[in-house]
């Protein structure tokens, strides 16, 4: 059973990725432009290329493919998203990275019952966000995130910029404010 699936696209053309998750909590399928290897190694069972969900498709509605999906991307990938939902699949959309204009038709939302939601995160209780905190840092925590982290000093900043604004660096790279620290 597909839990979600999450469509990320970082800044500056930098691999996005986009993520399935089974009931059990295991990685279903990954998205990403490069480094298919890397996402093997952390659990995916499938890598395709993102940009299949970028091209342009005059259909009203692709093959079902998705039961659910987060998107921080928007423009033409939710678009395709939209088009490829299951029947009752529910996606949830808190970005625009990839434009903030949506042109599709109504099909999906009438013939299969589709759903798009707004994701809230200024006005969301406290006692939501912590139990979603809670969650994130227990069951719903994937394995092997360590892999997903690099650490940098500050005398690293300036070229790990440069390789971040080139698309060369993915994950999240945490900066120590002296050399040589750990954490």
């Amino acid at each position: 059973m597909v839990k979600f699936l999450m469509l990320r696209r970082q800044r500056h053309r930098a691999p996005g990725l986009l993520v399935y998750l089974r009931g059990d909590g295991h990685y279903y399928r990954v998205v990403e432009e490069s480094r298919f290897d890397f996402l093997k190694e952390i659990g995916a069972a499938d890598v395709i290329d993102r940009e299949t969900l970028n091209a342009d498709s005059p259909k009203a509605m692709l093959g079902e493919q998705w039961a659910g999906a987060y998107d921080t991307v928007g423009g033409k990938t939710l678009e395709n998203v939209i088009k490829s939902m299951r029947y009752l699949g529910v996606i949830a959309n808190c970005g625009m990275v990839g434009g903030g204009a949506l042109s599709t038709s109504v099909f999906p939302f009438i013939l299969r019952g589709v759903k798009l939601l707004g994701t809230d995160s200024v006005q969301c209780p406290m006692d939501l966000r912590l139990k979603i905190w809670e969650n994130l840092a227990g069951p719903w925590k994937p394995a092997r995130l360590e892999r997903l982290v690099r650490t940098i000093t500050l005398d690293d900043l300036g070229e790990n910029i440069r390789a971040i604004l080139q698309g060369k660096i993915s994950g999240r790279t945490l900066v120590v404010p002296t050399t040589g620290a750990v954490l």
